[in-house]
């Protein structure tokens, strides 16, 4: 635990442990605003080898904006294990227009046990006022899509099925599917 004014504004949220080369990963929580910039979020992992000194890595990072009555968003970037995985994603919402977009990616490349890429990507926008379907006094309020290559959904082993569906759901766009050779998903939506 750390105290005082540097406590205030850094907080450890989760540590993790790798073997291979020994690594120790830690998520930490800032408090850190530049300007307009936060910096909410980092990882940092500490990799220990035959060298005497460790290797230090920046393994992902959250940033938030907030420009007043222009922009508001967060940017998500990250890199997992096993196998390097990508993952990108952000949200924004642009004020002037009252128009919100999200977009996410994530990727990686794999060469056993044969060589294939995992990619995955999701794109949302909403409008603040309805694209007219005609005389029928219906409207299109926003788009959605999400295509994986070489992915599947990456959902909890619950027997419970309405707990592992809203679990899949309320996961970020980056983290919806895992790395699966052969296996591929497409979704495209409609907002009404």
């Amino acid at each position: 635990r750390i105290e005082g004014v540097l406590g205030e504004l850094l907080r450890a949220v989760e540590t993790a442990l790798g073997t291979g080369s020994l690594w120790i990963e830690t998520r930490f929580a800032f408090a850190l605003t530049i300007g307009v910039v936060e910096i909410s979020e980092a990882v940092i992992r500490v990799t220990f080898t035959d060298n005497p000194v460790p290797d230090f890595s920046l393994r992902g990072l959250v940033a938030k904006i907030d420009i007043p009555a222009t922009v508001k968003g967060e940017g998500r970037l990250r890199i997992e294990d096993p196998g390097g995985v990508i993952k990108a994603g952000i949200d924004l919402e642009l004020i002037p227009l009252k128009l919100k977009a999200s977009a996410a990616f994530a990727m990686a490349s794999f060469t056993t046990p044969e060589p294939f890429t995992f990619v995955s990507l999701f794109l949302k926008v909403q409008f603040p006022v309805g694209i007219p379907l005609g005389p029928s006094g219906a409207a299109i309020y926003g788009f959605i899509g999400q295509t994986a290559i070489n992915g599947e959904r990456d959902i909890d082993a619950s027997t419970d099925v309405v707990k592992r569906e809203i679990g899949w759901w309320t996961k970020n766009p980056e983290d919806k599917y895992e790395p699966h050779n052969g296996q591929h998903a497409l979704g495209v939506g409609a907002v009404v």
